[in-house]
């Protein structure tokens, strides 16, 4: 749920590079060229963040203390670089596809994200 104001467009060339957080919301208008639109979603977390590394799906239950929990528990979270534990990183299309499979399949439980919804914060 989004409050009130207008969206501002935001034109980019090819090539150029647009930051966002992970609560802004955001969306593209219609590609009118003849040319395939590509955009990459790249995303930075740092070790001491929770995350679901090395966890069983099936761990994520209402149960469980949401501050232990993984920013979005329904994907699994993967390694690519690390220096200490070569062992956890995700080196083959077909680890990731697995690993992420296996969370598919598993419906870990998720609390809902980090944020109210304006219409139940009282706010107009």
């Amino acid at each position: 749920e989004l409050g009130e104001g207008e969206p501002i467009p935001v034109e980019m060339k090819a090539g150029d590079v647009l930051l966002l957080t992970n609560l802004t919301p955001h969306a593209s208008f219609e590609n009118r060229t003849d040319e395939v639109r590509w955009s990459l979603d790249l995303r930075y977390q740092g070790a001491g963040a929770p995350n679901n590394v090395d966890e069983d799906p099936e761990t994520y239950t209402e149960e469980r203390d949401p501050v232990t929990m993984a920013c979005y528990p329904p994907e699994a979270d993967f390694v690519i670089r690390d220096a200490e534990h070569p062992e956890r990183e995700v080196r083959t299309a077909e680890v990731f596809q697995a690993l992420r499979r296996r969370y598919e399949e598993a419906k870990p439980f998720f609390p809902g994200r980090g944020w109210t919804a304006m219409s139940e914060r009282g706010e107009k």
